[in-house]
């Protein structure tokens, strides 16, 4: 399969707090880290590429390390007509996680 780069792509990384009494409602956790402000140690950004977004690389002095939570929203423009996407994302599903596109879970 034929890659692209994402050109003209908008990539928007938060951080929040994550607190591991998240259980199974990923979901939930998603909508509310999408909606939500960032607070102290955390931080939003637009970044040029998914790479170096730690929470410290992203927020600088001050960040946490510990229990971070992240929600990344990347926009762009589809381009190609009937192409098939695949997309690889930098994490760790440790304590659990969700991936969602235009608002449904994939698996």
């Amino acid at each position: 399969m034929p890659r692209f780069p994402l050109q003209d792509a908008t990539i928007f990384v938060r951080t929040t707090q994550y607190k591991s009494n998240v259980g199974k409602d990923f979901p939930k956790f998603a909508k509310t880290i999408s909606n939500a402000k960032a607070s102290k140690g955390y931080c939003e950004k637009l970044v040029p590429a998914m790479t170096k977004v730690s929470n410290r690389a992203l927020c600088g002095r001050g960040a946490t390390n510990k229990n971070v939570g992240f929600y990344y929203r990347v926009t762009f423009a589809n381009a190609y007509n009937n192409a098939k996407w695949s997309f690889r994302t930098p994490t760790d599903f440790g304590l659990g996680g969700v991936s969602m596109m235009d608002g449904k879970i994939m698996k």
